[in-house]
């Protein structure tokens, strides 16, 4: 855990370092490839007026990314296109599992109301707290 904090510093350095300019996402791009790589894995919450709004719910993935080069959208929403939700990563001992959810707008956003979730332990099993 102090190791990945330490990375997620220095990358956090270096973006401030090279900052992107408009349709020039190189730098987030990687940082989304390599925040693939290391096993996280995030779905979209939240939309700004005017991206497609398929997306809500959509898992960040290899093809979400050619999407978002595809359309000039930032890859990181890094000018506010949208928000995430990290469901599970590597440095989790359990995952969050969204069981229901519902589109909803509030304020010029698209957003995805979680009604109902479960964190589950890594090899499936509810985590003891959470066993009926």
């Amino acid at each position: 855990p102090g190791e990945l904090i330490e990375q997620a510093d220095e990358l956090r350095r270096r973006l401030h370092r090279h900052p992107e300019l408009a349709f020039q996402e190189h730098q987030t791009a990687r940082v989304l490839e390599e925040f693939l790589a290391e096993g996280f894995f995030a779905v979209i919450v939240s939309l700004k007026e005017g991206m497609p709004k398929r997306w809500l719910g959509r898992a960040l993935d290899a093809s979400f990314l050619e999407e978002a080069r595809a359309l000039g959208i930032d890859p990181c929403g890094e000018r506010g296109e949208y928000h995430t939700l990290v469901l599970d990563g590597p440095v989790f001992r359990r995952r969050l599992e969204i069981l229901e959810a519902r589109p909803m707008r509030h304020r010029g956003m698209f957003s995805l109301e979680i009604l109902d979730f479960t964190l589950r332990d890594k090899d499936g099993r509810l985590p003891y707290n959470l066993r009926p």
